[in-house]
């Protein structure tokens, strides 16, 4: 069997996240979201219990699934499978006609995003890139995940302004997949699929995970920096989710404007992941990590204060640098603290973190649902919140050591 150029498998691992990009902000951050709230009148805590489910069950499933994968030396069956599963009942959400059916099958696909995108797709990096060069080959994955980002939302518009929220989720499955596809034929697993006891993998996948979880808690360093980036995640994927809602009841944006806000925040994110890779190299990930954070949090509280709807046109932009500048200084601080032959143990883990960060999401829900009474206030009281909450972690994360080993 030929050998793939290497190039092509490089670039075709990449596109995945390109794809992966199209579901996160076609569905998760905008047209779901709106569909829920507006098209249906749920509240936004209706949303957020049935993202938090399947971010819950994604969490759990994880480690287990994880550890099989790499005792059967095998991941690309499982992101296959995982990937179809979410473009399949995404493409039935198009089809629904009540909010009940439509979170049951939503829960459904993003459980199958978030495990292929975190676990297998990840674990999948060794094989195409070489050691020397593995952050620059995930760099090209990070910066393809914001192109696909603006290509989803130009693609997908002018379906949402013509044709309403629901019309979008079947085309947004489509691009999903098509996406994933050069990933599918182009990338290979290195070794054959060896033979398990799947009983006992399981069992001993599950006890890996708790001797880890003690080993956490013992070390201070750690525990602050797993904590910490444990609320971070949190509170940017929270404001990353519900700021579309935030955009349309509070500030009183069109559907066109939300879309093109979007767009020329995710070009912001782009500029926000090449250059932050560079300021890491010269400042160090830690003193990156937190100037992200300082400037992320400083977008949001201008977001809570804010009456006049056109300086949302310089927020967006900003925010879009700083999550960006988050992820890629978060994910160096982790290679740098800890050593090199724990690093796929730790990225295990934070991909663990990363989905069950649902608990800023009920926050919102349940701040929501508390001060109802309020009106409108309600979504800058949490808005408020989740600044607050996010400066916690910041505070947390300077109890982590910068760069030498835990």
């Amino acid at each position: 069997m030929p050998i793939p150029n290497k190039k092509l498998t490089i670039f075709s691992w990449a596109l995945y996240d390109f794809a992966n990009a199209i579901f996160g902000m076609n569905v998760i951050a905008l047209y779901f979201a709106l569909w829920v709230t507006v098209d249906k009148g749920a509240e936004d805590i209706v949303y957020g219990l049935a993202l938090g489910a399947s971010m819950f069950l994604a969490a759990i499933s994880m480690p287990v699934l994880g550890v099989i994968s790499d005792r059967k030396e095998k991941r690309m069956p499982f992101l296959v499978f995982f990937t179809v599963l979410s473009v399949i009942f995404l493409a039935i959400v198009g089809f629904v006609n009540t909010v009940l059916w439509g979170l049951i099958f939503f829960a459904i696909s993003n459980f199958g995003y978030l495990l292929s995108g975190a676990v297998f797709y990840n674990a999948l990096l060794p094989h195409v890139a070489e050691k020397d060069k593995i952050g620059r080959v995930s760099g090209y994955g990070v910066c393809l995940s914001y192109f696909g980002a603006i290509a989803g939302l130009l693609a997908i518009r002018p379906i949402a302004l013509n044709f309403g929220y629901q019309a979008t989720f079947v085309p947004t499955a489509f691009f999903f997949l098509l996406f994933a596809l050069p990933c599918f034929l182009f990338v290979k697993d290195k070794s054959a699929a060896k033979k398990v006891n799947e009983d006992a993998l399981i069992r001993d996948s599950v006890k890996t995970l708790f001797e880890t979880l003690r080993e956490i808690r013992r070390s201070k360093a750690l525990s602050s920096f797993f904590l910490a980036i444990f609320i971070i995640i949190n509170e940017v994927n929270t404001v990353f989710i519900f700021m579309s809602v935030y955009l349309k009841k509070v500030v009183s944006f069109l559907d066109s404007e939300i879309i093109t806000l979007y767009i020329i925040s995710a070009v912001f994110s782009v500029l926000g992941a090449f250059f932050s890779g560079h300021i890491v190299d010269r400042l160090g990930a830690k003193k990156t990590l937190t100037g992200a954070i300082v400037i992320c949090g400083a977008a949001i509280l201008l977001a809570v204060i804010s009456f006049n709807r056109y300086l949302f046109w310089v927020i967006g932009p900003i925010a879009g640098l700083a999550f960006s500048a988050i992820r890629v200084s978060g994910r160096a601080m982790a290679v740098n603290l800890f050593a090199k032959e724990k690093v796929g143990e730790i990225f295990g883990h934070l991909g663990f973190l990363s989905n069950l960060a649902f608990f800023g999401i009920l926050i919102w829900g349940a701040t929501i649902f508390v001060f109802e009474p309020l009106g409108l206030v309600k979504y800058r009281i949490a808005l408020l919140l989740a600044f607050l909450i996010l400066m916690v972690g910041l505070k947390i994360l300077q109890g982590a050591p910068s760069d030498q080993s835990a």
